[in-house]
């Protein structure tokens, strides 16, 4: 029988397996609903170097490419049906480390109406509205709280912003970014350029919603990144926030199964507020990537 856990239950610190943890992680996998309505990107099994997001007859699509092949996959369904509110907190920051963030009123509305819009969908599913607002407030500071990444400046960082976002240190080293949707906009935008990636064994299909990439931004290279692809940023979030949630360690991590993936889930903390967040991908059929 489905049991699809309750965030709230993890308000205090709980200890959690890694067998645990990946319990929680494929429960909210299989409720997430982009994943279910936007069905499952189509790969075909060519071996590929570069990975494009396009954008074409109002589908998404992403294009893997090299000089001589080129395979393709398409989100079926309007990419607007992202979370309510997500793309618009994605131009609220500045991208440099050492520049202090200036948060304004409309945009601690539109954090606080993400949130909301969040805590309605199944993967946030909570208890009753009342139960609600001390659980949102602590989301709202792990997540959009400013804090001091670069010791010099001024509050110029915050977990949304590394995680979803992507930021720069001092204009020249590439920090955080791990998430598909910014992905797909920042190239659409010609900003970012994939330069590689490590999908599950050496080919991508239609079960990959993991990838190790490289990517140039700005024109700085990361040389390794990894992200989810194909689930909702609530998706994310809520995975992030429990493991943030069962440890107090500067690092906590935590080794699962999902699918035939083998991740290992990292959160690191800046007090009592995200630092970074994202899943490596280990290994999958095992085989190691």
């Amino acid at each position: 029988m489905f049991v699809h856990p309750n965030l709230l239950s993890f308000s205090c610190k709980l200890v959690l397996s890694d067998k645990q943890m990946g319990f929680f992680l494929r429960c909210l996998y299989e409720n997430d609903y982009i994943k279910s309505s936007f069905s499952k990107l189509y790969i075909c099994s060519y071996t590929c170097v570069n990975m494009i997001f396009t954008h074409q007859n109002d589908q998404t699509q992403i294009v893997f490419t090299n000089k001589q092949k080129w395979s393709s996959v398409i989100l079926n369904g309007d990419f607007a049906h992202l979370s309510t509110g997500f793309m618009k907190l994605l131009d609220n920051y500045e991208r440099s480390t050492g520049v202090a963030e200036r948060v304004t009123a409309e945009e601690v509305t539109e954090n606080n109406s993400f949130l909301d819009a969040v805590l309605e969908t199944a993967v946030m599913k909570g208890k009753s509205r009342s139960d609600l607002r001390p659980f949102k407030s602590q989301l709202y500071y792990m997540w959009f709280r400013l804090y001091h990444r670069d010791r010099n400046g001024g509050e110029d960082s915050s977990g949304f912003e590394h995680v979803f976002v992507g930021e720069t240190k001092f204009g020249r080293e590439i920090m955080g970014l791990h998430n598909w949707v910014q992905f797909y906009l920042q190239e659409k935008q010609e900003l970012l350029d994939y330069k590689g990636y490590k999908a599950r064994d050496n080919d991508p299909n239609e079960d990959d919603h993991v990838l190790n990439v490289q990517f140039s931004w700005h024109g700085l290279v990361k040389p390794v990144a990894s992200a989810f692809v194909g689930v909702s940023p609530e998706f994310e979030m809520a995975i992030f926030t429990i493991l943030f949630l069962t440890s107090t360690e500067k690092t906590t991590t935590a080794v699962v199964n999902l699918d035939e993936y083998q991740l290992e889930m990292v959160v690191h903390r800046h007090g009592r507020s995200i630092g970074t967040a994202y899943p490596k991908l280990l290994s999958s059929n095992n085989r190691h990537v």
